[in-house]
């Protein structure tokens, strides 16, 4: 999915929009189905927009709950796995990162954190990095995840390859 610009009037709204994308795809027999990273970002539209950065993606970083509700139940409906682009999350401490859930049809999930960050991220955003390359399994094989800034380090690719990992799913916002 390129990124698209949700016209975001209320997260119910942006819900229907975003059950319209995976349906589309669902129509067309994709198994895998890739969203941009920060996907989330266009809900902070809803809040107060004047507010540091550091605060909105603590605010998203709140929404990790409901949108994984979401995610988790359009690829458990429309039977097709979903990297459902990347959100701010909080790991240990509090300390936020950008990180990508990964949900199959039978209701699995798990996530890749985001390694390099972008000086934006780190200074505007307060994100650090994760640490550990994930490696994912479906029927159709296994697959990695480099978002956005991380598919311009080639380190990741070969270790995804040398796990086996032939294929990697790589989103970037822009």
């Amino acid at each position: 999915v390129e990124q698209l610009l949700l016209l975001v009037v209320g997260p119910q709204f942006a819900a229907h929009q975003v059950e319209g994308l995976v349906a589309t795809a669902a129509d067309y027999g994709v198994q895998l189905l890739v969203f941009p990273e920060y996907f989330t970002a266009q809900l902070l539209t809803l809040g107060n927009t004047r507010r540091p950065m550091a605060e909105q993606a603590l605010d998203l970083a709140h929404q990790v709950p409901r949108f994984q509700e979401l995610m988790r139940d359009l690829a458990l409906r429309f039977r097709l796995y979903i990297v459902a682009g990347s959100i701010p999350s909080l790991g240990d401490a509090g300390v936020l990162h950008n990180d990508s859930f990964v949900f199959g049809p039978d209701g699995d999930s798990s996530w890749q954190g985001k390694l390099h960050m972008t000086r934006w991220e780190r200074e505007e955003w307060k994100i650090q990095p994760r640490r550990r390359l994930r490696i994912f399994t479906a029927p159709f094989g296994r697959f990695a995840i480099s978002i956005c800034y991380d598919a311009e380090f080639p380190e990741l690719a070969r270790a995804a390859a040398r796990r086996r990992s032939p294929r990697t799913a790589a989103r970037s916002g822009s």
